[in-house]
């Protein structure tokens, strides 16, 4: 039996947050990245990193296994550097493309209970 593929809060904002910058990455290709990996990591406790290789870049793919599903907690391509924008710091790829924002001190902004019910 194939598992559906159901994708995070997180997941979809962070491809919301990569076109936005002009990096498109699809629901598909994140599920055929599950589904036929080029390389895959076990992280514990049945969370896994897959990737794939695309046009000479890579697609990892952060997911968590269940019986009846797998759900997709991120996406995100390999960083080559990052730059200090005060309370963010932005990650790049090799091309220049954003990757990964990272908030600094996030509990400044955000409740921790509004977060921890966020990414359930």
């Amino acid at each position: 039996m194939i598992k559906r593929i159901e994708f995070s809060q997180h997941a979809l904002l962070k491809i919301e947050i990569l076109e936005s910058r002009g990096v498109t990455i699809s629901t598909d290709l994140i599920s055929e990245t599950i589904r036929t990996p080029s390389k895959l990591e076990s992280s514990g406790e049945g969370k896994f990193i897959c990737q794939q290789r695309l046009n000479g870049l890579v697609l990892r793919v952060v997911y968590q296994e269940y019986n009846d599903k797998i759900l997709v907690i991120t996406a995100y391509r390999p960083i080559a550097y990052a730059e200090d924008e005060g309370q963010m710091i932005l990650h790049y790829s090799s091309s220049g493309e954003l990757v990964l924002i990272e908030i600094l001190d996030v509990k400044q902004f955000i409740s921790l209970e509004s977060l921890s019910e966020a990414i359930k």
